[in-house]
């Protein structure tokens, strides 16, 4: 990744987090920064874009990832351990990235983003689940939330567990019946 835009996405991230605002403007990314609206604009349109590249850039490894296991269950891996084995040690490293995304005012963008691009996957996977008594609808949607619920409670802990640890517990909350957890 270019230095300079690697500079401009952290001070972006920086501000929004300072600030727990979305009102960051160009002028504010680049005095962060150290750079000039020149180099901003060389490599961004607006500030939105910035956005864009945080969210693609922290997501490039796990959909790489995705790519790998595009149908679903692949020689016999479900989605648990898909995401458990290969998944959970990438978002450990953009822990503290994910933790801006999920805790600030991007939240609703990034859940947003999240839903566009891994509904289609979890649903792939919709032959692990017993929809004998539940539709379809309900059972992909309360995974993908579930589970973009269980990672933001992990990065946002003060101090995440590893992915070694949190494996353990990813596993429990998947293989209880939430009127247990109640």
């Amino acid at each position: 990744m270019n230095k300079s835009v690697k500079k401009i996405m952290d001070s972006y991230l920086y501000l929004v987090d300072l600030h727990n605002s979305l009102e960051i403007s160009v002028s504010d990314i680049t005095n962060v920064a150290g750079i000039s609206r020149a180099t901003f604009y060389n490599h961004f349109n607006s500030v939105e874009d910035v956005i864009s590249c945080i969210e693609e850039s922290v997501d490039a490894k796990i959909l790489e990832c995705i790519n790998n296991h595009p149908n679903g269950v692949t020689k016999g891996i479900g989605i648990i351990d898909v995401i458990s084995n290969e998944i959970l040690p990438l978002i450990y490293e953009n822990r503290e990235i994910l933790k801006i995304l999920y805790t600030s005012p991007l939240h609703p963008y990034w859940i947003d983003y999240l839903k566009a691009n891994y509904s289609k996957w979890v649903s792939s996977f919709k032959s692990e689940y017993d929809c004998r008594t539940v539709p379809s609808y309900y059972a992909e949607n309360l995974t993908y939330l579930f589970f973009f619920s269980i990672i933001e409670l992990w990065v946002s802990k003060p101090v995440p567990e590893t992915p070694a640890e949190f494996r353990k517990i990813f596993h429990s909350l998947f293989s209880v019946p939430i009127s247990q957890l109640l």
